[in-house]
C-alpha cells in the first residue's frame, strides 16, 4: 500500500512533463495568431497560413515526440518506485519485513505484470498525444472540440478577418484569441465518448490506475503469501463522507470485497488497503485518532464548510489559478502587455484569496496544485513585477531593488534596540555564546547537509540568529538557497512571540525563488523540536529542509510532504502529557508517532 500523500504527489514528475508540452504549445499557437492578426493583404495573409500551419504542426510533433520519450523514463521510474515502497509497506504491516520466500526484485509474475503495465500507461499517454486539441462553446452552448491544427486555422482567420475588415482593433482580436485559447487549456478528446480532459489530467490518471492496479496485485500475492485474511484501509483528513466511515478500519476479506473494494477502486479516491491477519494485527489509527484526523468545521464568509467541502473549494480555486496562469503564458507569447497585466493582477488577487480561505480553514495552500510549468519557470517574476508595481501605487512600501537582490533586509532599527530594552532579560532563553562560537557546535553544521557552501550558511546564520535573539521571545528567520547557500532573505525585525508572520515580502521572496531549492533555518527560544506548523509550513511553501536551533544549542532538521491536522498532533502531545513525559519529550514523541504514517521526517542534529 502506498500512504494517501504518497499517492497524491507519485504523479507530479509526470504532470510537469506534460505542463512542459501544454506551455510549448500555448505560445506557439498565441504568436502565431498574434502575427496572423497583423497581416491585412489577403494573398500574403492565405501564403502565411500555408507556412504557419506546416511550421507547427512539424514543430508540436517534434515535441510531442520528446515528451513522451522523457515521459517513458519517468513512468517506469514512478512505478517501480511505487511496487516497491508498497511491497515493503505491506510486509512490514504483515510482520514479515524481514523478508520471504520470493521478494518482489525475484518474483517473475510480478515483474511481468509490472512491465505490462508500465507499457501500457506508455500506450495511453501516446495515444493522449494523438488526439490533442482545445474545447470551445458554441453560439448553442454546446462544448465543440478542434484539433490543434483546426483551432490554430479557424483562430488565425478570425483574427485576420476582424481586423482586415475593422469590425475590432488588432489588439482585441488577439486577446480574443487567446482568451479562448487559454480558457480551453490542452486537452485530449476520448472521440468514443465526446469527452476531453487537460492533458496533464488525462495522464494523471493513466498513472494512477495503473499503480493502484500494480499495488494491488502485489497486496494480493502478499495476503496469499503470509496468510492474510482482511485488510485495513489508509485513513487521510478531508475524505468524502461516502469513504470516510471506511477509512482506518479492519474489514474480513468477504466484507472488503463485496462493500469497500468497490470505493477505493474510483481514481479519485486517495484511499488504499493493505492485507492484515484479523483478530492479530494492530490498526494503525485508533478511534481517537481518526476521531481527531479532520478540523473542525469552519465558516467563512457566511458560509460554514467541513473539511471535504474546504478540499472542494480549494480544488475549485486551484483550477482557476491554473486558467490565469495559462492567460499569462498565452498575453506573454502575443506581446499582449494589457492582458499580461490584467490577468497577472487578478492571479494575485486569487492567490490572497486561495490563502485567506486557507487559513480561514485551518490548512496549508498546496501550490504544487497549480503549477503551470511556463508560468512557474519563466513568469512568476514577471507576474510578481506587475503585483509589485501596483503595490507601489497603493503606498504598500515593497521595494523591487530589496527582492530582486534578495539579502538581509533590516528595517527598524529603533524598534530592535527597544525590542532589546523590553525583552532582553529572559533568564530561560539566554544563550550560551561561549558554546555558540565553540568547535563541538560549529561541527553539528559539518554534517547538517551535503553541501559545505549550505553547512557555512547555515552556522554563520544560527550564530548571528541566537546571539540576536538571546533573552527574549522572538524568532529570527533565514531563507537559503539549498544549492549554494545564498541568503534569499532574513526576517530579523520580528515583534510577535514565538512565530514568524509571512508578510507580503516574504511570499514575493519565495514566489521569486520557487525554482530554487529553498532551506530555511529558524530559532526556538523555547529550545523545543520543530513544531507540527513548521512541518507544514515547510510543505506549505515548498521548501526542502528546515533547520530549527534551539537557545540551548540544540540543533534539528525536518522536512515534509504534506500537511498534518494539528488536532491530531495536540491529540499526541496530550496523550503523552498524561502518561507523564515532559512537554520536550512529548512534543517529540508525538513527532515520532505521526512520522509513521505520514511523509514527515525530523532528526537532532548531533
Amino acid at each position: 500500500m502506498l500512504k494517501p500523500k504518497e499517492l497524491q504527489n507519485l504523479p507530479k514528475g509526470l504532470t510537469d512533463i506534460y505542463s512542459e508540452l501544454s506551455e510549448f504549445v500555448l505560445r506557439d499557437i498565441a504568436r502565431r495568431i498574434a502575427k496572423a492578426a497583423k497581416i491585412t493583404d489577403t494573398a500574403e495573409y492565405q501564403l502565411y497560413r500555408a507556412r504557419a500551419l506546416e511550421l507547427s504542426t512539424n514543430e508540436i510533433t517534434q515535441k510531442i515526440a520528446q515528451i513522451n520519450n522523457s515521459a517513458e523514463t519517468e513512468i517506469e521510474k514512478m512505478m517501480r518506485e511505487a511496487a516497491e515502497k508498497s511491497d515493503e509497506f505491506d510486509r512490514k504491516m504483515l510482520g514479515a519485513d524481514g523478508g520471504a520466500a520470493v521478494p518482489l526484485s525475484e518474483n517473475e509474475q510480478l515483474q511481468i505484470m509490472m512491465a505490462a503495465e508500465i507499457d501500457n500507461t506508455h500506450g495511453l499517454c501516446r495515444n493522449y498525444t494523438g488526439t490533442l486539441g482545445f474545447a470551445e462553446v458554441n453560439a448553442a452552448r454546446n462544448v465543440v472540440y478542434s484539433s490543434m491544427t483546426d483551432f490554430l486555422r479557424k483562430q488565425m482567420d478570425m483574427a485576420h478577418m476582424k481586423v482586415a475588415s475593422g469590425v475590432t482593433d488588432y489588439n482585441t482580436a488577439v486577446r480574443q484569441a487567446c482568451r479562448a485559447l487559454s480558457d480551453s487549456g490542452l486537452r485530449t478528446v476520448y472521440y468514443e465518448s465526446g469527452r476531453s480532459d487537460r492533458i496533464e489530467v488525462a495522464v494523471r490518471r493513466a498513472l494512477m490506475t495503473s499503480v493502484s492496479q500494480v499495488t494491488q496485485r502485489i497486496s494480493e500475492q502478499n495476503a496469499e503469501e503470509f496468510g492474510a485474511d482482511g485488510w485495513e484501509i489508509s485513513a487521510h483528513s478531508g475524505a468524502r463522507p461516502s469513504h470516510a466511515v471506511y477509512q482506518g478500519r479492519q474489514f474480513p476479506n468477504s466484507k472488503y470485497e463485496l462493500i469497500v473494494r468497490p470505493l477505493i477502486e474510483d481514481y479519485n479516491c486517495r484511499h488504499s488497503a493493505f492485507p492484515i491477519i484479523m483478530g492479530v494485527s494492530q490498526p494503525v489509527y485508533t478511534e481517537e485518532e481518526l476521531a481527531n484526523i479532520d478540523p473542525p468545521p469552519f465558516t467563512y464568509e457566511g458560509r460554514t464548510y467541513t473539511a471535504y467541502q474546504a478540499q472542494q473549494q480549494m480544488r475549485k480555486m486551484e483550477r482557476s489559478m491554473r486558467k490565469q496562469k495559462d492567460r499569462c503564458i498565452a498575453a506573454d507569447a502575443a506581446g499582449d502587455k494589457d492582458t499580461f497585466t490584467a490577468a497577472s493582477i487578478k492571479l494575485r488577487r486569487q492567490k490572497d484569496y486561495y490563502e485567506d480561505f486557507c487559513k480561514a480553514a485551518g490548512t496549508y495552500t498546496e501550490y504544487e496544485r497549480t503549477f503551470v510549468q511556463g508560468y512557474d519557470r519563466h513568469l512568476a517574476g514577471k507576474t510578481g513585477a506587475v503585483t509589485r508595481a501596483q503595490n507601489r501605487q497603493k503606498n504598500l512600501q515593497i521595494t523591487l531593488t530589496d527582492l530582486e537582490k534578495g539579502g538581509i533586509i533590516k528595517t527598524g532599527s529603533d524598534k530592535v534596540a527597544l525590542e532589546y530594552q523590553r525583552y532582553g532579560r529572559n533568564k530561560s532563553t539566554l544563550v550560551n555564546k561561549t558554546y555558540i562560537d565553540g568547535g563541538e557546535y560549529r561541527r553539528k553544521f559539518d554534517k547538517a547537509t551535503d553541501n559545505p557552501a549550505v553547512n557555512k550558511a547555515l552556522y554563520d546564520s544560527a550564530k548571528k540568529a541566537l546571539k540576536h535573539r538571546s533573552g527574549t521571545e522572538l524568532e529570527d528567520m533565514y531563507w537559503f538557497d539549498g544549492d549554494t547557500g545564498k541568503v534569499l532573505y532574513s526576517a530579523l525585525d520580528n515583534t510577535d512571540e514565538r512565530t514568524i508572520e509571512y508578510t507580503e515580502k516574504i511570499k514575493s521572496v519565495i514566489d521569486r525563488n520557487k525554482d530554487k531549492k529553498i532551506v530555511t533555518l529558524h530559532t526556538h527560544p523555547s529550545s523545543m523540536p520543530p513544531s507540527i506548523e513548521d512541518f507544514n509550513s515547510c510543505f506549505r511553501h515548498g521548501y526542502h529542509t528546515g533547520f530549527v536551533v534551539c537557545h540551548n544549542g540544540k540543533v534539528f532538521k525536518y522536512s515534509a510532504d504534506e500537511c498534518v491536522s494539528t488536532s491530531l498532533y495536540e491529540m499526541y502531545i496530550q496523550r503523552f502529557l498524561d502518561d507523564g513525559l515532559n512537554e520536550f519529550d512529548a512534543q517529540k514523541r508525538a513527532l515520532e508517532k505521526i512520522r509513521e504514517n505520514h511523509a514527515i521526517d525530523f532528526e537532532e542534529v548531533l
